[in-house]
């Protein structure tokens, strides 16, 4: 380490002429701690960027891929409805499976809700298909294809609706590490 000798007017040490050491840091110091500051943050912004990656691939992902499968359900009860409806055209069964079936991928969406607007269009469905159940005339009929048409929009809509919410999430958090980054720069 670097040390200045100097004397101090006023120190009773300087009236017998001795001479303090005083103690300087050395520049080695200044750049070792700015290179670890500079290190730590990019750590942190290392972990913050992984950790953003990771949730928004994953719930996004996964959000999306539920209302896929709410689609589906919408799909597997029209082509269940058509062969009740039209049951010479669709002889993979008789109209009491295809009841049957209805009935099963209705109850398997009414447990995948990923909508909060989905849970009233399943309700309306299950209304609906209990009508029909009840009295299969055309009227009832027609509900049928309206509520599913229904739960499929209520689903695409927030497909795109988590899209565009996750990508708002993954412009915020670039931004925010894009500041970080700046501020510990210039910290350091």
């Amino acid at each position: 380490p670097w040390a200045w000798m100097c004397t101090s007017p006023t120190s009773p040490r300087s009236i017998s002429s001795e001479r303090v050491m005083i103690v300087l840091p050395t520049i080695h110091k200044r750049i070792r701690r700015s290179v670890l500051r500079l290190m730590r943050l990019f750590g942190a912004l290392g972990v913050l960027l992984v950790f953003g990656i990771t949730i928004n691939g994953r719930v996004a992902a996964e959000l999306i891929c539920m209302s896929y499968v709410s689609i589906a359900y919408a799909q597997e009860m029209v082509r269940a409805m058509n062969g009740i409806r039209f049951p010479e055209l669709y002889r993979d069964t008789d109209t009491l499976g295809w009841e049957k079936r209805f009935a099963d991928t209705l109850e398997q969406a009414s447990g995948n809700i990923t909508e909060e607007a989905e849970r009233k269009v399943i309700t309306d469905l299950q209304v609906s298909w209990d009508a029909y159940r009840q009295t299969p005339d055309d009227a009832n009929y027609r509900g049928l294809p309206a509520r599913i048409d229904a739960l499929v929009q209520v689903n695409e809509r927030g497909m795109f609706l988590r899209l565009s919410k996750n990508a708002r999430f993954r412009d915020i958090m670039m931004a925010v590490t894009a500041a970080a980054f700046l501020l510990g720069t210039f910290w350091a």
